[in-house]
């Protein structure tokens, strides 16, 4: 299960690549750190 979801990571990255995006890796690292902010914070009741 881990290596699909690997390869989909992988797959993104080409395809961030492929669209011409500068610098793909810290393109999906922005989007990964706003994702887990929105995400990982404690839900309050």
């Amino acid at each position: 299960m881990t290596a699909e979801v690997c390869d989909v990571i992988v797959t993104s990255m080409v395809a961030l690549h492929r669209l011409g995006v500068p610098d793909p890796a810290a393109r999906f690292t922005e989007h990964l750190h706003r994702t887990a902010a929105r995400t990982l914070t404690p839900r309050q009741s």
